[in-house]
């Protein structure tokens, strides 16, 4: 889905960028910053940091039985990516993608190389430092207890929700 979703983005920036050719500017102005940046140290910690916040989302989203959080989590999320800027993959890319049909002064073997830059700091944030200090914070009981258990009863919004039903039966 990683590479589908790259591809509809970089149509739907090509797109946008025909259709108002006067963000242009701007949109070259905001994606210089990660070919500038390059195959680099704070790159690649921007990326880490990147990774880090998607998979913090995503862990959030998932353990939460209501759409309120969720969009909680969604736009919090979406905020810190954009204000620091961090650098993930799929937003950088889209930023790079308006860019290059704008004109960009870099090419497309310069985004490859910040993507795959990019990618490798994500996944290095989202495993490292948010999955695997989770999983050793939960310990081994849990976690081979959840492989024992039916894929529908580990997201806890499920067990909340037969839980309330049960009650109201009862």
């Amino acid at each position: 889905t990683g590479l589908l979703n790259l591809a509809g983005g970089w149509v739907v920036m090509g797109l946008l960028m025909s259709a108002l050719p006067e963000l242009g500017p701007t949109a070259t102005s905001i994606a210089e910053m990660y070919p500038e940046m390059g195959i680099t140290w704070p790159a690649f910690a921007l990326a880490i940091m990147g990774g880090a916040v998607i998979t913090i989302m995503t862990w959030m989203e998932r353990n939460c039985d209501t759409q309120g959080p969720r969009i909680v989590a969604a736009v919090a999320a979406s905020f810190v990516l954009a204000a620091v800027p961090l650098n993930h993959v799929i937003v950088s890319s889209l930023e790079m993608f308006a860019a290059l049909h704008a004109g960009a002064p870099f090419g497309y073997a310069d985004y490859l190389a910040v993507a795959a830059w990019a990618m490798l700091g994500n996944m290095v944030g989202g495993l490292v430092l948010v999955t695997v200090v989770r999983l050793v914070q939960v310990g081994r009981g849990p976690i081979e207890e959840a492989r024992r258990t039916p894929a529908d009863e580990l997201n806890p919004g499920n067990v909340r929700r037969r839980e309330r039903a049960a009650s109201d039966k009862g």
